[in-house]
C-alpha cells in the first residue's frame, strides 16, 4: 500500500472512530486523485445506514461502504468547480429512507472579522455568534451551531436527529479562535441537542449549550466605586473569571486597567436576584 493510501486509511479510520479533529478534510466533497477521470469524491458517515446513495447532477449513485462503522464513499463524475456541485444523501435505515443535505458540503459561516474581535475579547455581541441560530445558506435552511472550546480535541453536536452519536456531526475547528462551528440543514424548531466534547486526553464530556441564557440579573454583579473610576482606561471594570468557596462566589476583577480587586456574593443572594 502506498503512503498516500495509508494516510487516507488512517484519516478514514479516525473519522469512523470519532477521533478526528478535522472531519471536513475527509467528509463532504473532494477532488478525485490526480490522474483519475474528473470527479468529486463524496464521503459520509452514517452509522445507522444499511445503504447510502448520492443524488447529484441528475443521477443517483450508490455509495460504497468503506468502513464497518458506516463510512460510505462515491465518485460523482464532475468537471467543474466542486463548490458548484450540490447533492443530497439518500440514507436507507431499516425499512425507511430519508434524504438529507450533507452538512460537510458547506464552508465556514463565521467571518474572520468576528473571530478576530472575539479572540481579542472585543466582540460586544458574542452571544449572536455562539449557540444555535436558524440560518439560510443559499436556498438551504438549517441551524448554525457554534461554541467556544479552545482546549477540546473535538466537539460534536448530538441530539435526537443523530441518535446522540458524537461521530455524526463533528464540528469545524476555527483556528486560532478556539471556536467550533457546523451548519446542519433540515433541523426542526424544538429539536433537542447538546455539545459532546472530547478532551485532549480522550475523555468525553456531554455538555449542555453554555451559550443559552437561563437567567440574567437586573443589576450588574460588579460596579465601580467612585474611587475606582480613574485610571489608564477610566470607567471600565471587568471580571477575570469566578471562584466558588462554600456558599460564596468570589469575583476577581480589574479596574480601569490600573489595579485589581475582589468582590464576593452569597450564592443564595445571587439565586434570589436571578429568580426575581
Amino acid at each position: 500500500m502506498s503512503s498516500a493510501r495509508r494516510a487516507e486509511a488512517r484519516a478514514l479510520g479516525a473519522v469512523a472512530e470519532g477521533l478526528s479533529d478535522d472531519p471536513f478534510a475527509v467528509l463532504g466533497r473532494h477532488p478525485a486523485p490526480a490522474g483519475s477521470p474528473p470527479a468529486a469524491i463524496i464521503r459520509t458517515l452514517q452509522p445507522a445506514a444499511s445503504a447510502v446513495e448520492v443524488v447529484a447532477a441528475g443521477r443517483v449513485i450508490p455509495m460504497e461502504r468503506r468502513r464497518p462503522e458506516g463510512l460510505f464513499v462515491a465518485a460523482v463524475p464532475w468537471d467543474r468547480a466542486l463548490e458548484e456541485l450540490g447533492y443530497v444523501l439518500r440514507v436507507h435505515e431499516g425499512s425507511g429512507v430519508r434524504d438529507l443535505v450533507d452538512p460537510y458540503q458547506f464552508g465556514p459561516l463565521l467571518t474572520d472579522f468576528d473571530l478576530h474581535l472575539f479572540s481579542e475579547g472585543r466582540h460586544l455581541r458574542a452571544w449572536e455568534l455562539l449557540g444555535s441560530r436558524r440560518r439560510t445558506v443559499g436556498a438551504v435552511e438549517g441551524v448554525h451551531f457554534a461554541v467556544w472550546a479552545p482546549n477540546a480535541q473535538r466537539v460534536s453536536v448530538v441530539g435526537d436527529f443523530n441518535r446522540w452519536d458524537g461521530r455524526v456531526h463533528v464540528m469545524r475547528r476555527l483556528v486560532p479562535s478556539g471556536v467550533w462551528e457546523i451548519f446542519i440543514p433540515g433541523l426542526a424548531d424544538g429539536d433537542r441537542y447538546k455539545y459532546e466534547v472530547r478532551t485532549r486526553d480522550g475523555h468525553l464530556l456531554d455538555k449542555a449549550d453554555p451559550s443559552k441564557v437561563i437567567a440574567r440579573s437586573r443589576e450588574p454583579l460588579v460596579r465601580p466605586e467612585r474611587t475606582e473610576r480613574e485610571g489608564y482606561v477610566p470607567n471600565v471594570v471587568y471580571t477575570c473569571g469566578a471562584l466558588s468557596h462554600r456558599d460564596t462566589i468570589v469575583l476577581p476583577y480589574a479596574v480601569s486597567d490600573t489595579f485589581s480587586n475582589f468582590a464576593t456574593i452569597k450564592i443564595s443572594a445571587l439565586l434570589a436576584n436571578l429568580a426575581s
